[in-house]
């Protein structure tokens, strides 16, 4: 009689592993932002793009965003000022308040968009959005530069159905594989709705999108919080840290130069003060 091996898998820091490699599980690092109450830190997060603050305010139930029907920027989005390397776990909570169905283009809706440093410039997005032909659906989607066509991109998409109005994305990374995973609730589990292989290079933009992808429709959606968490967070974007550390180096240097100057000038003149 012949037995079929059985492989145990554990849930560990959010990632399915075999049981045999959860000593080799990354430690993450976490950065958590939950807007309910009006918090929304400056010092981490920034909106894009330039002069899209106005579509942006915080509330005591979230951080709302919205574009206008008609006129008006085509996405408005909040992201980290930092960059993240190594295996990560990205996810967000979301109601949507109001979407206009859209007549053509690609959907309107929020989203999380990951931009890598990568030779194909890599890009996924994991969205919920209003469709033309489909209605609501989550979209997951990778893209990269066509190797054969140094002006075409090369897409893969799929759609799962979405039905309630607030619910969560989720992002995560382990090894060479990218799981796009939603829930139909704020409290309710994740569920996979698709994974691809991704590359290993760093991710330099995070982006919480709300985006009508061309159409003259619009939308508003409230950001309830959200969840990076990385191996690895590049802080030299944040907080202008290396600018404040500049300027206190010229305010010493420049104050040094004025303190020698008055020692020289006093020996010179025989003068008591400066």
């Amino acid at each position: 009689m012949q037995y079929r091996r059985l492989l145990l898998v554990l849930w560990v820091g959010g990632f399915w592993v075999p049981a045999g490699l959860v000593g080799s599980v990354p430690t993450l690092v976490e950065r958590h932002f939950d807007f309910r109450g009006g918090r929304f830190d400056t010092r981490q997060l920034r909106v894009t793009p330039e002069g899209a603050a106005a579509l942006l305010r915080v509330a005591s139930d979230g951080l709302w965003v919205g574009i206008p029907r008609g006129a008006g920027p085509d996405e408005v989005a909040f992201q980290p000022r930092w960059a993240i390397e190594g295996d990560f776990q990205i996810s967000a909570s979301f109601e949507l308040l109001r979407i206009d169905k859209p007549r053509v283009g690609y959907g309107v809706g929020p989203g999380v968009h990951l931009v890598f440093e990568s030779g194909g410039r890599d890009a996924a997005t994991l969205s919920r959005l209003l469709r033309v032909k489909e209605g609501d659906v989550f979209a997951a989607h990778y893209a990269v530069d066509d190797p054969q066509n140094a002006n075409k991109r090369k897409h893969r998409v799929t759609f799962a159905p979405a039905a309630a109005r607030a619910g969560k994305l989720r992002l995560v990374r382990f090894g060479e594989t990218l799981d796009y995973s939603v829930a139909d609730s704020p409290e309710g589990p994740f569920r996979r709705i698709w994974r691809t292989h991704v590359v290993r290079d760093r991710v330099r933009e995070i982006r919480f999108v709300l985006n009508r992808h061309g159409t003259t429709a619009g939308g508003e959606v409230i950001w309830k919080n959200v969840t990076i968490r990385a191996e690895r967070i590049c802080e030299s974007q944040a907080r202008g840290g290396g600018v404040a550390i500049a300027a206190a180096l010229l305010v010493a240097a420049t104050l040094a130069g004025w303190l020698w100057y008055c020692r020289v000038k006093r020996v010179r003149d025989g003068a008591s003060e400066c």
